[in-house]
């Protein structure tokens, strides 16, 4: 149900300028749903880990919007309410985050200070050196790679 957040790394600042209020290490949201028949909290901690509440005018929590097989008109609209609200945190707060390893998030092209410097390729001719042979007494023009 929260697969909105797969792949996405929490912005913290843009939490607080969403109207999260920050308790300790967890970021809070409280919103109504379904015309004010219920109050959503969504709690996201600085690991980020997104929690949800739906909770009806009793404070009792409400979970059938979580049963992927609970059907009906009323659901649907607790659900849907319920899933374009995270949609819409995932969209504002949180930004994509495809690689899961430090390794690859420190060298991914986006961090250009961790690229490897760029080597120039000289396009010039290897330089030649000149040996002679001791037999023919010849001089003999070999590349710098050659050996003899």
């Amino acid at each position: 149900m929260l697969s909105m957040f797969e792949n996405k790394k929490v912005n913290l600042e843009k939490l607080v300028a969403y109207g999260f209020t920050r308790n300790n290490d967890v970021y809070t949201f409280t919103t109504n749903i379904v015309n004010g028949q219920f109050q959503m909290i969504v709690a996201i901690t600085e690991d980020e880990t997104v929690n949800t509440k739906v909770l009806d005018s009793a404070s009792n929590e409400y979970v059938l919007h979580r049963i992927p097989d609970a059907c009906g008109p009323f659901v649907s609209k607790v659900r849907a309410d319920y899933v374009s609200i995270l949609h819409n945190i995932a969209e504002k707060c949180f930004e994509p985050n495809i690689f899961k390893s430090n390794y690859a998030q420190k060298n991914h092209p986006t961090h250009t200070r961790h690229l490897p410097r760029r080597t120039r390729i000289s396009l010039a001719p290897l330089p030649q050196q000149r040996r002679f042979s001791k037999k023919r007494h010849q001089q003999m023009v070999l590349c710098a790679t050659c050996t003899i």
